[in-house]
């Protein structure tokens, strides 16, 4: 189709031709100039400021494609429209006149609106809504941000309002028969299905047009020259499956596309498996084996969507708990991590092992740190004075119970290392870590529980920074 960005081409003989237009075309921009040659007429021209019918003026070209061109224009009021000039095959016909005026007499709130449609020689001027993007902008918009397709609850919406705009068609023995991202266009944020009964119109023109069709989302009857009521839904399917997951059931050159559709299972790897089913079976090769109308497809979609919620739900909370607990756990990497280099690599002073002092070096260096008492010459002084102390009795005491004896206490041996920082030993044994649940400010995440040391190791006195 015209806006098509998948079929757009440039040849200048399929352009349409604008007979009203009196400005000179050197004042028109390169860009937004066509000129083509009228069968039996002079050549004419389309560019902004022209009116190729009366009280519609140009603004600028939004699209070409492989039959024309698409331009923005405003109306007779002044309110903005979209003109297609579609070049067509020969004269005019009856079925294209039928199309004509069936497509005038379509009113939906899921139809794009049409103002007007004018024949002029081989072309079909056709007035219709502006549009602010297509579901195909849509997606790509989503894919830019990271995603696969557009997001499921949001693409349901679009969805249903496209079914809608279809079935209505089909309840008036219309065919779109051209049922894509592209079609479908976003209108102050709700669907509306475009295009519609032009493919009936542009039916000869589309046959003698070698490359011009995008076969990736016509249905298997169209390949043999047939339609039915199910037809569009299948193209919907395939539609959705695109917006969705980013990929299309049946991919490759036009012979692959051609034996997908007609022989060969689709690929859905790119929906979720709950989803699945409803669009095999709208993807039936068989039209009669499709859901009865698009409604009962899309309704189909948004069940297994239902259902599928509890566990979307349940993934998204365990992530949440995942992440919540990721604080904790690093920061208890962190300290694991800083004892352990602690242990490894810091050494007392003065000592040229890289191994931590045992605790009866430890010992020995306070023991050489004591200072000598007055009057005594060394070491025997010492000596004695410990002698004496352990030759005097006991203190007598009075008669009574025994005071509970106190266990000693025992030095934490310190040394320091070859920087100069004070290290303490921390034996092995076990602890209790957190924290009581009667504390007042306690946290989830304190619950109190045993942590067992292996093998003595240590760890500097002070906070380092």
């Amino acid at each position: 189709m015209p806006d098509d960005p998948q079929s757009r081409q440039t040849d200048a003989t399929q352009r349409p031709v604008d007979p009203a237009s009196q400005r000179p075309a050197d004042k028109a921009p390169a860009q937004d100039r066509t000129q083509a040659a009228a069968p039996g007429g002079s050549p004419l021209m389309l560019a902004p400021g022209t009116k190729p019918v009366p009280g519609y003026k140009l603004v600028k070209v939004l699209g070409r494609g492989a039959f024309g061109e698409v331009w923005q224009a405003t109306g007779p009021d002044g309110f903005p429209v979209a003109m297609k000039f579609l070049r067509l095959a020969g004269k005019g016909t009856d079925t294209e006149k039928r199309a004509l005026k069936l497509m005038q007499g379509l009113r939906h709130p899921n139809l794009l609106g049409l103002h007007g449609a004018w024949r002029n020689g081989d072309y079909l001027i056709v007035a219709m809504e502006l549009a602010d993007r297509t579901l195909l902008d849509r997606l790509n918009e989503a894919t830019d941000q990271g995603k696969r397709g557009i997001p499921p609850a949001e693409l349901l919406g679009y969805m249903r309002q496209a079914a809608a705009g279809l079935d209505y068609l089909n309840s008036q023995s219309v065919q779109h028969r051209d049922v894509k991202p592209a079609n479908l266009l976003l209108v102050g944020g709700g669907v509306k299905v475009g295009d519609f009964g032009l493919a009936k119109v542009l039916e000869k023109t589309i046959a003698s047009v070698s490359h011009a069709m995008t076969p990736a989302y016509a249905a298997p009857e169209f390949f043999n020259g047939q339609a039915s009521r199910w037809s569009d839904q299948y193209s919907l399917a395939v539609t959705y499956c695109q917006l969705r997951g980013g990929q299309l059931p049946f991919e490759g050159d036009l012979a692959c596309l051609l034996a997908g559709h007609l022989l060969n299972a689709p690929n859905l790897e790119m929906l979720p498996a709950a989803e699945r089913p409803a669009v095999e079976r709208a993807l039936a090769k068989k039209p009669e084996e499709r859901w009865p109308d698009c409604a009962a497809f899309v309704e189909a979609l948004v069940a297994d969507t239902v259902r599928l919620a509890p566990v979307v739900r349940a993934r998204q909370a365990k992530s949440r708990a995942r992440r919540s607990r990721w604080p904790l756990v690093a920061a208890s990497v962190a300290v694991l991590a800083a004892l352990l280099l602690t242990a490894v690599f810091w050494q007392p002073s003065g000592s040229q092992d890289s191994k931590p002092a045992s605790p009866k070096d430890a010992h020995a260096a306070e023991d050489k740190r004591q200072p000598l008492r007055e009057g005594s010459e060394g070491k025997d002084a010492l000596v004695k004075a410990d002698a004496s102390k352990e030759k005097k009795p006991p203190l007598k005491t009075k008669a009574g119970p025994k005071p509970e004896a106190l266990p000693p206490v025992v030095p934490i041996p310190k040394i320091k290392n070859s920087i100069g920082m004070e290290l303490v030993r921390i034996p092995a044994g076990k602890f209790h870590m957190g924290s009581p649940p009667t504390e007042q400010g306690r946290g989830q995440d304190e619950e109190q529980h045993e942590v067992e040391i292996t093998e003595a190791f240590y760890m500097g006195s002070f906070e380092v920074t």
